[in-house]
Formats: structure tokens, sequence, C-alpha cells
């Protein structure tokens, strides 16, 4: 294996460790990041089905969520909805007793 300089490996007969090289300098270049894409969320089928209906129609709620998509139960759909606000997709509102979800800006 080939870690570069800033980890040594050490060989003790058959078993070898590796420690932090505490000496190493890191390179301008290594800091560059503008190259850097952006990390894409991939989204399930599911989730395109929501954020898609969210994106046209501003809003969606668990009862939309079971008719627009494979989930049968307002359970499932909580728990999909709960995955996108986790993903920092989707916000939860409230107005009075509704629960209603919209994208993040």
């Amino acid at each position: 294996m080939h870690f570069g300089k800033h980890i040594l490996p050490e060989r003790k007969g058959r078993w070898t460790t590796y420690h932090i090289n505490s000496e190493y300098v890191i390179q301008p270049e290594q800091m560059a990041t503008q190259n850097m894409a952006a990390p894409e969320m991939i989204l399930n089928e599911t989730d395109r089905k929501i954020y898609n209906y969210v994106r046209e129609n501003g809003m969606i709620t668990s009862q939309q969520v079971v008719n627009i998509t494979a989930i049968s139960t307002l359970q499932g759909a909580s728990v999909a909805l709960n995955r996108m606000i986790k993903n920092n997709l989707l916000i939860k509102q409230r107005k009075g007793r509704h629960i209603y979800y919209i994208l993040v800006e």
C-alpha cells in the first residue's frame, strides 16, 4: 500500500502498524477546493416524486404522498417526509391542525 509521506508504515515481523508523520507539511495544491464538485444527493424514486410534486405545487401533505407514490400508509409517508427533512430538502409547516411540507429555500 502507498499512503504518501503523511502516514508512515512500521513493519514488525508479519504485522504492520502505521503512524502519522508529525513533520509532514500540507502542500498548497492539496488545499485547493475550487475544482471539487459539490456532492449531489441521490434521491430514490419516491423522494424524487415527492420533491418534484412540491416544486410544482409549492407544498405537500402526508395524504398527498400516499396518493402520488407507492407508499400505502400515512406512517410510511411520514417516514419518507422526515427523511427528506433530515436531508435538508423539506421544511415542516403547521397551520392549525394541518401539517404540510415545503421546499427549503
